[in-house]
């Protein structure tokens, strides 16, 4: 459930405008075909796949980054329901410009679901219709997860629901925290705490380093500092996501350029696309590295790595996560709207959140069954579940061009702050380009 893997340097904006001058786009990503849950080929005809959709067909397009879950879902789906779900994995690097592309040329898929810190820019620019009504009628509608309700919502409607969540929280190497004489079960609740770890983590050589993060992956580390910024009283800041000439911002900058300049970061974080960011706290030799949900079924693999994780903590205290994952929506112009929204409360329901989502290890999209059996047997999920419950997405539809965009601004103050220890010129370079994306 990686969420912000993948640079996506076009703006929605301009991708329409491409897309009306380059005309109909395919309807699978590059390198990618629409297959069905069991995996056969689509019946479908090239570009105009949504277009030509048959009654007894529903069009889905999903990200790759979150297909496995989808998967899942329209399996058990296709076992009752004469309708059936065909699924399109779409790259994240594709994602935006092919959607754009569809939404100018109208051939838009029934059922899309897309990355949550996108999903403002698609209701902005039309890609979803109004399903206020529909979602307001369900017995847990007000049960959904709100923050990502709220990323889908506009001027008071509601354009989609949550859908293969995750948030950010901090993972730490309990086995390295007992070598270094530090309590395995009192996790960091401060920077200054993760600081003075990850300096007695480091302490113990052999190419351990206290803490490691993606330097160069825009999306990963505003999945994870954003929320630093926020516990320690930052602002969501309306269009521009986080005012990055605030003390908090300065202070976040501050503390992980200290912890890279006095080598508590591994040295590989400086070039770090995202290619490497769970497989470095694999080696066993990191200490704290932030990560999300996704990572938790990942290193339950290794049976030989201890970990515990931690919600995100402000400068003194406090906390905060990222609502990550999918925002799930029926797309204007869908051919089979009615199909659509089955689908969608079908997902939602009891059942199928409980007995496919939550059992597969997979966080539930609604509040009231967050208690499930399975959180109550893992305290790690039912941390996630916690994370979910504080969880904000940060108010933009420019959340591509600021954060993702690996030549955007958000990448450059990395390097220039964090890497360069030019802090202000940084935050203020950064927030003139802010400004200029967001019109500010």
């Amino acid at each position: 459930m990686r969420s912000w893997r993948g640079p996506l340097a076009i703006p929605i904006v301009a991708a329409l405008v491409i897309a009306a001058c380059g005309g109909g786009g395919a309807s699978t990503a590059p390198g990618q075909s629409a297959t069905t849950a069991s995996g056969a080929p689509a019946a479908t005809s090239g570009g105009a796949a949504a277009s030509a959709a048959a009654p007894s067909t529903l069009n889905v397009w999903v990200r790759q980054d979150t297909e496995a879950l989808y998967q899942l879902l329209a399996k058990e789906y296709n076992k009752t329901h004469a309708t059936q779900v065909v699924l399109t994995p779409i790259q994240q690097s594709d994602f935006v410009t092919k959607v754009s592309t569809a939404a100018a040329t109208g051939t838009l898929p029934d059922v899309l679901s897309t990355d949550v810190a996108f999903v403002a820019g698609f209701v902005n620019a039309g890609v979803f219709v109004d399903t206020s009504g529909r979602i307001n009628a369900l017995p847990y509608g007000n049960a959904l997860l709100s923050a990502w309700v709220k990323a889908a919502s506009k001027d008071g409607a509601e354009y989609g629901v949550p859908a293969a969540i995750d948030v950010s929280t901090m993972y730490y190497n309990k086995d390295l925290f007992q070598r270094a004489g530090l309590n395995p079960d009192q996790p960091p609740t401060t920077w200054n705490e993760i600081l003075q770890d990850a300096k007695t983590i480091t302490a113990l050589g052999g190419g351990v380093t206290g803490y490691y993060f993606a330097g160069q992956c825009g999306g990963c580390n505003g999945f994870d500092m954003l929320p630093m910024i926020w516990a320690s009283g930052g602002e969501n800041v309306p269009g521009a996501s986080v005012s990055l000439n605030s003390p908090q911002a300065s202070a976040l900058m501050q503390f992980y350029h200290q912890m890279w300049a006095g080598g508590m970061i591994a040295p590989g974080a400086k070039t770090d696309t995202g290619a490497s960011w769970v497989t470095a706290f694999e080696t066993g030799k990191i200490g704290i590295a932030p990560y999300g949900g996704f990572a938790l079924t990942e290193f339950k693999k290794d049976s030989s790595l201890h970990f515990g994780a931690f919600l995100i903590p402000g400068e003194n205290g406090g906390t905060s996560s990222f609502a990550g994952g999918d925002v799930m929506g029926i797309t204007k112009g869908a051919k089979n709207p009615g199909a659509a929204w089955d689908f969608i409360q079908w997902m939602l329901s009891n059942d199928v959140q409980l007995n496919v989502v939550a059992a597969n290890g997979y966080l539930v999209d609604r509040t009231d069954l967050a208690d499930n059996q399975y959180a109550q047997q893992d305290p790690l999920i039912a941390l996630h579940y916690k994370a979910a419950s504080i969880a904000q997405v940060p108010d933009t539809a420019y959340f591509n061009q600021l954060f993702t965009d690996p030549a955007g601004p958000w990448n450059a103050l990395m390097q220039t702050a964090v890497f360069g220890g030019t802090i202000q010129g940084g935050l203020q370079t950064a927030q003139a380009a802010f400004n200029k994306i967001t019109g500010k």
